[in-house]
């Protein structure tokens, strides 16, 4: 049975928003967050590794990882206009070769995931409607390196307690 969440995240990340995100990702690049989980990721070979990035949105860590010669990207998504803003910028940086797009929600995609040396999840545990199933599905396909990040403790952040 498909994930309901996906029909929110669809309505919240709107072509406006990627568009928005893509300019602020050309501009000023990865933020801190993600600058140090991209760090984390390439400081073991990453040369001739594959990625597989979850919650994917605009695809910054694919792109960046491409770019620092891992072979290719899986880019897993739900919102389709974060997709469609991912395709076009891995086309114009020359790479959409070696990204393959899977549009949706990992748990439900788990089967049409391939196994990859690095995993990586960026603020997309928290948003999840169901955390432990996305986790097994990340754990389950990872082959050497497991990354996420979970949103710090702010007002706007809702409490999604792990225990």
């Amino acid at each position: 049975m498909p994930s309901c969440h996906c029909q929110a995240t669809e309505d919240h990340f709107s072509n406006a928003v990627a568009r928005r995100d893509l300019q602020r990702y050309r501009s000023r690049g990865p933020d801190r967050t993600t600058r140090l989980m991209l760090e984390a990721l390439k400081r073991g070979d990453a040369s001739d590794a594959t990625v597989l990035d979850i919650g994917g949105g605009i695809g910054m860590r694919s792109l960046e990882l491409l770019a620092a010669r891992v072979s290719a990207a899986t880019h897993v998504e739900a919102a389709s206009a974060y997709s469609d803003v991912a395709a076009q910028e891995a086309g114009r940086r020359g790479v959409g070769d070696r990204l393959r797009l899977v549009r949706g929600d990992a748990v439900d995609a788990d089967a049409r995931l391939p196994d990859a040396e690095l995993v990586a999840l960026d603020r997309v545990v928290c948003c999840h409607s169901d955390w432990a199933a996305l986790l097994n599905v990340a754990s389950k396909h990872c082959r050497r390196h497991l990354a996420l990040s979970y949103p710090r403790d702010r007002w706007y952040t809702p409490d999604r307690s792990l225990g």
